[in-house]
């Protein structure tokens, strides 16, 4: 019988790390992983919260005092990486890094509590999520060691999350106090402005039903994910120890894709390598829930894109240049769209409600990366308690229908959902 691994000891993995980095990395990158090492101070915390930003991100001080109902305290500081791709002139680099930082410095002004460190980098060559957090985490994993941090702990967030629950980081925080063999954890994103209660909000003025139907069916998908084995992190609202970080080589910077999902995926097979029972060594934290600005999958459900391939191509869609309320005002003179007030009044509206959640649904599972999307969708519709009546999955064009006398549990909470508002 194997045998489950023990607490990981940070100085240990740190230390075999560091020594394998000239091996892991590009001098490009090592040279800036010991540049960004000697601006990080260490000595006040050991929980730290990683937030890279474009320097095109205006939203970057909204997105700071969000954490006001976080329950900031002495031992979490935030690291703001200021970067941009070479795409952008030296000029306007280094003319937007300067409005980021009087940003920072605005948000640092308005909520006392908020310790941030600045950190930031013009890029020469290409960048993708898993290299711009990971030349960071290494930093941090160097300056840790060397200021002697038992057992630091990354909490990874984008700028522009915008919305947290109560408590958020001490939720954080005493999960990875209450379970030394935690290796990370993950928490719900709502990518539509508000979740399923309408208690974490972006804006009250932002609910599209159709972008709140896709986010809501993305929750559940992600959940059968997890079950399954695909996806336990993304880029944003997952926190790791560092000691379980190191032992895997920290992240993958050749992983391609812009959702950096692969880390998580890493940790959980560094477990299950070494155990029968893996499940203790990750969590996920349904307390621990943020709201990220909707912006791209408003732009998303506009472009009819699938819901899943908003974050697909950063480079020539940048999130901090799509306007919402453009994107709002579009929605809401369409009457394609299902409109709030007409989920409002279901019964007035049953034909075009059930069309467009079916459209929705379809368009949704599109955009997934379900090798088989006829069982992914099947699934899916059972634990949404939504019947399929028929579904089509022989072509390129994926259709369902539903029985919606029989799928009542669903309709009965989405038109619930339009009543919080």
């Amino acid at each position: 019988m194997r045998i489950p691994l023990k607490k990981l000891k940070f100085n240990e993995t740190a230390s075999k790390h560091l020594k394998q980095l000239e091996e892991l990395r590009s001098p490009e990158d090592l040279k800036l992983i010991n540049e960004l090492a000697n601006y990080i101070d260490c000595k006040k915390a050991d929980n730290f919260v990683i937030i890279p930003c474009h320097i095109k991100e205006s939203g970057l001080k909204e997105s700071l005092l969000a954490y006001k109902d976080a329950a900031l305290d002495p031992s979490t500081e935030i690291i703001v990486f200021i970067n941009a791709s070479e795409s952008s002139s030296d000029q306007e680099f280094q003319e937007l890094a300067a409005k980021r930082i009087l940003d920072i410095e605005a948000a640092m002004h308005d909520l006392a509590a908020l310790k941030v460190q600045v950190l930031s980098h013009h890029f020469r060559s290409k960048r993708n999520q898993s290299r711009i957090r990971g030349v960071v985490t290494d930093a941090l994993i160097k300056q840790c060691l060397e200021t002697g941090i038992e057992d630091p702990i990354l909490i990874s967030n984008d700028a522009d999350a915008l919305a947290y629950a109560p408590n958020y980081l001490k939720e954080i925080r005493e999960s990875f106090r209450n379970n030394e063999l935690l290796d990370f954890a993950s928490g719900p994103i709502f990518w539509s402005g508000c979740d399923s209660q309408a208690r974490i909000r972006y804006r009250p003025e932002i609910p599209l039903p159709e972008v709140f139907l896709s986010d809501f069916f993305g929750q559940f998908g992600d959940e059968i994910y997890r079950e399954y084995g695909h996806i336990y992190t993304t880029g944003c609202n997952s926190a790791f120890r560092l000691a379980s970080v190191c032992a895997i080589n920290g992240y993958d910077f050749s992983y391609e894709p812009s959702f950096d999902v692969e880390i998580g995926v890493r940790l959980k097979e560094m477990r299950q390598a070494a155990a029968e029972d893996s499940a203790g060594f990750s969590q996920f934290l349904y307390k621990c829930s943020l709201s990220t600005n909707p912006r791209r999958a408003f732009y998303a459900q506009l472009k009819n894109i699938p819901y899943g391939m908003q974050f697909d191509n950063f480079a020539t869609v940048l999130g901090a240049e799509l306007s919402i309320l453009e994107c709002i005002e579009a929605y809401q003179n369409s009457k394609e769209f299902l409109q709030i007030d007409e989920l409002k009044d279901y019964e007035a509206n049953k034909s075009k409600v059930h069309q467009r959640l079916s459209s929705t649904f379809e368009q949704f599972i599109i955009g997934e990366a379900a090798q088989n999307k006829a069982a992914f969708a099947k699934r899916l519709a059972d634990r949404l308690g939504m019947e399929v009546l028929e579904l089509d999955a022989s072509s390129d064009r994926f259709s369902i229908s539903f029985n919606w006398d029989k799928s009542t549990q669903f309709l009965n909470r989405i038109v619930q959902w339009a009543k919080y508002l």
